[in-house]
């Protein structure tokens, strides 16, 4: 690849936004940050949002929007990778989009005992009564140039979206590998079955490699090229946390995540 892609970037007659970038971190004391990656195309008369984020990001990510032009009226459907909180709980603020998520995963997540996983289990359910809910298979063709793989590991059912373009395929990942880390080691952070996760990551490997040029998006991290067979990221962090621990709200801390590597 004579140049790293850039975003927005158009690929199999789509225009491809990030809208929320995701993030390899989590909290040292209490749990996960869920800060997901939120994708937006465009093209062949469809406005779909891959994934919706969880509660913390509402707000950037109807500000993002309406900075592109739309208002969530706007967005026609929604890919949901898998049913963790941090990646479907905002369906509910797009009340004209078409609802998809996998067969499999909708499922697995409905039996889920409450408190065992990052399942919302209040919010899978009233998703599974959804008038505009369609289940996806493996292979399935979702939308013209853009196909469902299976994905495993992380939870039972999680898809992997493949957009087909003419010189090169963006593979959007998700939580099938939500880190460069991951992707590079094969091994996972909060999986329900490792071996399966190794044999997706392997899956992925696969289709990042197909075509010279590929680009692969993961859940939590920056997208990802092969550049001489070495795994780089493309673009950069922008993370923060601004604390308040003085004595007035003006006196504030700011803690700088955007590490680079």
């Amino acid at each position: 690849m004579s140049q790293p892609p850039a975003f927005p970037a158009e690929v199999g007659g789509y225009r491809i936004d990030i809208l929320v970038a995701g993030y390899p971190g989590k909290s040292t004391q209490n749990g996960g940050i869920g800060w997901s990656t939120v994708v937006l195309l465009r093209g062949h008369g469809r406005v779909i949002l891959l994934d919706t984020g969880g509660f913390g990001v509402r707000k950037p990510l109807m500000h993002r929007l309406q900075v592109l032009g739309l208002t969530p009226a706007d967005v026609t459907d929604l890919l949901l990778s898998h049913a963790h909180w941090d990646h479907i709980v905002n369906y509910q603020l797009f009340p004209q989009a078409r609802l998809y998520i996998g067969r499999i995963e909708m499922d697995w997540a409905r039996s889920m005992p409450p408190g065992e996983t990052a399942v919302p289990e209040m919010y899978v359910e009233a998703l599974s009564r959804e008038p505009g809910l369609t289940l996806l298979e493996e292979g399935d063709e979702v939308f013209p140039n853009l196909r469902v793989e299976m994905g495993p590991g992380h939870t039972l059912g999680h898809l992997v979206f493949v957009l087909t373009g003419d010189t090169h395929d963006v593979i959007f990942a998700q939580d099938a590998a939500k880190t460069r880390a991951e992707f590079v080691s094969k091994r996972t952070d909060m999986t329900i079955d490792a071996a399966l996760s190794e044999a997706t990551i392997e899956k992925m490997w696969s289709l990042l490699r197909a075509r010279e040029g590929n680009i692969l998006l993961p859940g939590h991290d920056l997208p990802m090229i092969l550049v001489d067979g070495e795994v780089r990221l493309v673009g950069q962090r922008d993370a923060g946390i601004l604390a308040s621990f003085g004595m007035s709200l003006e006196d504030q801390t700011v803690f700088d995540l955007s590490a680079t590597a």
